[in-house]
């Protein structure tokens, strides 16, 4: 087994096996594909598209009663917006791994700065079950089409408009 699963492991032994599956593929990169479909709304779902450092969620919804399909995807440098039938969507640079220690060293910094009450044990909190929805993943192969950005969108760039 890869060092990297290693400790997501430990976090997903609760979790169902697709529930597991879709934790792995996310983390690792393993290609493969989820589905997450609403048990009491089949069209409200959810589907990933994972190879490597690319992933796709495909989002469909309904929004004023009309159906409403958003797509999201990520590679290592960027993170790409779009709503399926408009010409605009978003882009944002993902920030490096130093950018990303360098967050998590002033989450860290900012959480030991806090008063906490010295009750207070993070451990003992448990994530409720949420069995309104139906996973299914399967470790497979992803058409590299899927992971090609739309000719007829063009992306505003929020990481130069937050500077």
């Amino acid at each position: 087994m890869p060092a990297a699963t290693l400790p997501l492991l430990t976090q997903t032994t609760g979790l169902s096996s697709d529930e597991a599956k879709l934790s792995m593929m996310i983390e690792s990169g393993r290609s493969g594909i989820c589905e997450i479909v609403h048990k009491d709304d089949p069209t409200e779902k959810m589907t990933y598209y994972i190879d490597g450092e690319r992933m796709k969620m495909v989002i469909h919804g309904t929004v004023d009663d009309k159906p409403h399909t958003t797509h999201i995807l990520t590679d290592s440098d960027w993170q790409y917006t779009w709503v399926e039938g408009e010409t605009q969507g978003t882009k944002m640079k993902m920030p490096s791994k130093e950018e990303i220690e360098e967050m998590q060293k002033e989450a860290e910094q900012f959480l030991d700065s806090q008063d906490w009450d010295d009750d207070w044990d993070i451990s003992s909190i448990e994530a409720e079950e949420d069995d309104r929805y139906d996973i299914n993943c399967q470790y497979k192969k992803v058409d590299p089409s899927f992971f090609e950005l739309p000719k007829n969108v063009e992306f505003m760039d929020l990481s130069q408009a937050m500077d």
